[in-house]
């Protein structure tokens, strides 16, 4: 199953733990996320470190295993999806996920209701995700 996973979603891979770490180390996902998203993540690195008690290289380590799981995308590679995604999102940062979803025809896997509320491109919750997984 392909799917474009947001930033929060990412997040939650600094838990171990997380049903969102759990469900995206599986073999049968692809999943797709635009490239500023890590940037984001670096962004609140020093929040990330001190909520999940990691060091610097636990932090590392789990960027590394982001960038093993998820393919990242240029802002280029869906500008032609971003002026439609612009119409449809319910909050501008979620544009270029909408986007990317768009071009490459999957749902967005996102926590976010309020994506829901726009109907050009399906939206996962991980307790959905998990449910629809283990039929596959």
């Amino acid at each position: 199953m392909k799917l474009v996973i947001d930033a929060n979603e990412m997040f939650s891979f600094f838990n171990p733990k997380s049903l969102a770490r759990s469900i995206a180390l599986r073999h049968d996902l692809e999943l797709h996320s635009p490239y500023f998203a890590l940037g984001e993540i670096e962004h609140v690195r020093p929040m990330i470190i001190k909520r999940f008690s990691l060091s610097a290289a636990g932090f590392d380590a789990v960027i590394s295993l982001l960038r093993s799981v998820i393919k990242f995308s240029p802002e280029g590679a869906y500008l032609d999806m971003i002026d439609r995604a612009m119409e449809i999102s319910p909050d501008p940062d979620d544009a270029d996920f909408l986007a990317l979803a768009m071009l490459l025809n999957c749902p967005l896997w996102s926590e976010d209701k309020a994506l829901r509320k726009q109907k050009d491109v399906e939206v996962y919750s991980s307790t959905e995700l998990s449910r629809i997984l283990e039929w596959a």
